[in-house]
């Protein structure tokens, strides 16, 4: 059972940096520039986190950032005014005007592959506490394979594979089933179950339209299972309630987790209640196996405040496929949802990690 004491806190309390949380000045970084399909996902994402925290934590402000490469900064009355309500700003004034509006954090919710490095980078270069990891541990966990090297030499079983930079490159065949993935996509863009040569090499031709960095895997039969790791205010690591995925097809795709249009535009969240499990229901060996693989991996990309895992679970094994280092803080992000089978609010969620982080 989690230690529920991790999660007690005081409202008026202050951190041992010196900061009331009842003025707690909040950024939120939203936005893509490298398309418009991960500046709308950005969006639904920090939409629902603005709009859980920003009652409790009323000193909020948003930072939007267009595939222009654009800054908006605005602390609107709704939502859907942050563009319209300020004007633009090119990249170098906004940081400065940023940097001297003395933000205690910043929740970033841009998780391209700049938004993960780059504009994190920027955050803690102008001295605004991420909730969240550091931009360096971000370019590894977002490049696939750089993940498995790291947490394999850490002990971790991940599945064997491929890695590959041209089309060329790619085996004639491979052991079926097998896995065709992107490396540094998420949301599983480009994500392909392959059962046959056919379907293989119309993966590799798929894949190689979106990035030049390529994964082909074996494919680990099981069940999906994630598990969060967070650190607690003594320094410890401890897991979350997982969460079981009910599968009716081989791998969870784009279309077990985002609702699209006809014009591939966001229209929400796939996935159903009936769709997963959790807490998820697994034997006491398996709970211990996933905790103990989650925290190595913690551990070996020098992961801060938090960290989620994809792994497959069957009876022989669990297998980590890949980390996720994102965190919304909205009442559907998957941390905030597990924590909620704690009995804490995804207020309350951000609270304590909020705590954690000032007082560092």
């Amino acid at each position: 059972m989690a230690d529920a004491a991790v999660y007690n806190s005081d409202r008026s309390s202050d951190t041992e940096s010196g900061t009331s949380l009842q003025d707690l000045k909040v950024l939120h970084l939203v936005g893509s520039v490298e398309s418009k399909f991960l500046y709308d996902l950005s969006l639904l994402y920090c939409k629902t986190s603005w709009e859980a925290l920003t009652p409790e934590f009323p000193d909020t402000w948003l930072a939007v950032v267009n595939p222009d490469k654009k800054w908006f900064i605005s602390q609107p009355s709704k939502f859907e005014d942050a563009t319209n309500s300020s004007e633009p700003l090119e990249e170098k004034d906004a940081l400065k005007t940023l940097e001297g509006m003395n933000f205690d954090c910043v929740i970033p919710h841009m998780f391209c592959t700049e938004g993960m490095t780059t504009y994190r980078k920027y955050m803690t270069d102008i001295n605004i506490p991420l909730m969240g990891n550091p931009a360096d541990v971000c370019a590894t966990a977002n490049h696939k394979e750089l993940t498995k090297a790291a947490v394999r030499k850490a002990g971790v079983r991940v599945p064997n594979g491929k890695y590959l930079t041209k089309r060329s490159d790619a085996p004639a065949t491979f052991d079926f089933p097998c896995v065709v993935k992107p490396c540094d996509l998420d949301n599983s863009v480009g994500v392909t179950y392959c059962e046959n040569v056919e379907e293989y090499n119309a993966a590799l031709d798929k894949v190689f339209e979106l990035t030049s960095d390529v994964l082909i895997e074996e494919y680990i039969k099981g069940e999906e299972v994630r598990c969060a790791i967070i650190e607690t205010k003594d320094g410890d690591l401890r897991a979350l309630p997982k969460i079981r995925y009910i599968l009716d097809v081989p791998i969870r795709g784009v279309a077990q987790k985002l609702v699209l249009g006809e014009n591939k535009e966001i229209k929400g969240y796939a996935t159903k209640p009936e769709q997963t499990e959790c807490p998820a229901m697994l034997d006491e060996k398996t709970h211990l196996a996933l905790e103990e693989a989650a925290k190595k991996a913690h551990k070996a990309l020098g992961c801060e405040l938090y960290s989620l895992y994809d792994f497959r679970v069957n009876e022989k094994e669990v297998v980590m496929l890949e980390a996720c280092l994102f965190c919304s803080f909205s009442p559907k992000s998957v941390l905030p949802t597990l924590a909620r089978k704690e009995n804490t609010s995804a207020v309350d969620f951000f609270r304590n990690m909020v705590e954690i982080r000032l007082s560092r």
